[in-house]
């Protein structure tokens, strides 16, 4: 079992532009369940909106704010890797998206693989009702033992699931026994800290700041963010092979001068602030 066997990509300096733009249901037997009325009456907290289902596993709210925020991390991601996924695939039966969010990926991959049965799970059921015939989405919580027999799955991804996982181990090694020999696991992860190629990002930034409090509160709930090193270590020690780190920066704003990763930036300005140009980039 492998991760997509890549070189893997060394990050390098980044040229600045010199113009700058500115109850569910009744019975707790089982950790999956089909969307009863429970599971739809969702937390209200603060003016947000939260998941029932496991109340309080996950860090962030399943709100239409939300929403969009998470499908605009869809878009960011294929900006940032060009493609929904970098394993070399090659008609996969079966597809596990983990923490499935809004669905976009899911969704995607099984329009792109017809043949193959493509299932996304999450805590919150606010995904499409409207989706292709080869792909289903399910509550489940992926930190419970999992429902799928070993050797299921051609293809397992997960993105963005910092602030999600208590037991890194654990995850990998229910993935690689759920996994076919011969199948792929692939994470896409951020480092929630800021970093700066020409040393003008001070210790004082509130960007700076925000990062570290941000691996603090997680790490005081049990949640702790894995270091991006440790990601390779991990899976081999539970048997993963070819195990293959791509590591790509990701601007935060349209400091860059290059324009793919301009309108990155730009999109994650967006993102951050809830401003509108995507008009502009797509």
């Amino acid at each position: 079992m492998a991760e997509e066997p890549q070189q893997p990509l060394e990050p390098v300096l980044i040229e600045a532009d010199d113009l700058v733009d500115e109850g569910f249901g009744e019975d707790d037997a089982s950790d999956t369940t089909s969307l009863k009325s429970s599971v739809l009456n969702f937390e209200i907290e603060n003016g947000r909106r939260y998941h029932s289902f496991r109340s309080g596993a996950y860090a962030f709210p399943n709100d239409e704010d939300e929403l969009d925020r998470m499908d605009l991390e869809h878009h960011i991601w294929l900006m940032l890797l060009g493609e929904n996924y970098l394993a070399p695939l090659s008609e996969p039966q079966k597809i596990l998206d983990l923490g499935t969010g809004t669905g976009l990926w899911a969704i995607e991959m099984a329009d792109k693989f017809p043949a193959a049965h493509v299932i996304g799970s999450d805590l919150s059921p606010v995904q499409p009702q409207i989706v292709p015939p080869n792909c289903e989405f399910l509550v489940d919580d992926f930190e419970q033992d999992w429902m799928w027999r070993d050797s299921t799955f051609d293809f397992i991804h997960g993105r963005l699931l910092l602030a999600s996982v208590t037991d890194y181990p654990k995850l990998f090694q229910r993935a690689f026994a759920a996994l076919k020999p011969g199948g792929y696991l692939e994470l896409h992860d951020i480092d929630p800290e800021s970093y700066c190629d020409d040393g003008t990002l001070t210790t004082e930034s509130n960007s700076l700041k925000w990062g570290k409090l941000f691996k603090e509160g997680c790490a005081g709930a049990g949640r702790a963010i894995l270091p991006l090193e440790d990601y390779r270590r991990l899976m081999e020690e539970v048997g993963f092979t070819v195990v293959q780190e791509v590591i790509r920066k990701r601007p935060h704003n349209t400091w860059p001068k290059l324009k793919t990763l301009k309108r990155i930036g730009m999109v994650s300005t967006s993102h951050i602030v809830g401003s509108e140009p995507l008009a502009e980039v797509i």
